[in-house]
């Protein structure tokens, strides 16, 4: 079984959706966990009633407000599971998801596995998603081999286009960073590739990721360096866990990190003069 855990925190437009995604699976053992953190809108009830008509074993469980982090916790520690995925309430999943994944790790022995993401507009309707399926776009690689691409950006993924062995992260008492805004999720992917033998990579692009106004990923504020205090962390990780690539990282792992926040504060930012004021509050303190 996959226990698919889904943070929910005021998302009344895009949960319903959400879940309709997962009613389309081709691989039907699942269940859905879905974590309400403190919600104050509608989307509670949404859930609710979506309960009452759907064809699918979905456990709804309710904390007060603690974060995407603690949220995804909860889900961990409520799963039945042997593999665990993670999707957003706002965003979506094409019918192969979660088959092309388990696939792919019960075929090569992998113990996670990862698929492509495509990023859609916020009033995206699943509907449209029409991408043909490539059965042979796929890769099984080592962790080291793993760590490198994910380094230089030859594969790109967060949490949410992840399936992984639940014992894994039991073994390794491996969970979620708590109390950070930004990069918690790039923290786990970090992590969770380090502990594995190997892993395999799905490059069609079966998670869809929603962009919208408000989001986390949209909004930069001085909690971006959240961040940076986890990348630096992991150095301390890899320093214990793989020293093999401690050097490489220590190298050019928080480079990169702060590289990929200056991209988004540019194309956040309404011109020139409001970038520099953000990189001033931001990125300078870094240095």
């Amino acid at each position: 079984m996959i226990s698919v855990i889904i943070p929910l925190f005021n998302v009344e437009r895009f949960i319903e959706e959400c879940l309709r995604s997962l009613e389309n699976q081709i691989y039907k053992n699942f269940e859905v966990l879905i974590i309400n953190d403190g919600s104050t809108d509608n989307s509670v009830f949404i859930v609710e009633e979506y309960i009452k008509i759907s064809s699918m074993c979905i456990k709804l469980v309710s904390q007060k407000n603690a974060g995407v982090s603690a949220a995804r916790n909860k889900g961990i520690d409520e799963a039945i599971g042997e593999y665990l995925c993670f999707v957003d309430s706002d965003d979506m999943v094409t019918p192969e998801y979660l088959s092309g994944l388990i696939d792919l790790i019960k075929t090569n022995k992998s113990e996670a596995a990862f698929c492509g993401y495509k990023m859609v507009s916020e009033n995206y309707k699943i509907d449209k998603h029409l991408e043909s399926y490539n059965l042979s776009s796929h890769e099984t690689i080592s962790s080291y081999q793993a760590l490198e691409k994910y380094l230089y950006h030859e594969f790109v993924s967060g949490a949410c286009s992840l399936l992984v062995k639940k014992d894994l992260l039991e073994k390794y008492e491996l969970r979620f960073t708590e109390g950070y805004r930004y990069s918690e999720d790039l923290e786990m992917v970090w992590k969770i590739i380090s502990i594995c033998k190997s892993i395999s990579i799905n490059k069609n692009q079966m998670y869809l990721y929603r962009t919208r106004r408000g989001s986390a990923m949209t909004f930069v504020d001085e909690k971006r360096d959240d961040g940076f205090k986890l990348m630096i962390g992991l150095e301390e990780h890899f320093r214990y866990y793989r020293p093999d690539f401690f050097m490489e990282f220590s190298k050019f792992g928080v480079a990169r990190w702060v590289w990929a926040t200056l991209w988004q504060i540019a194309i956040t930012s309404e011109n020139y003069s409001d970038f520099k004021v953000i990189l001033n509050n931001i990125i300078l303190k870094f240095i």
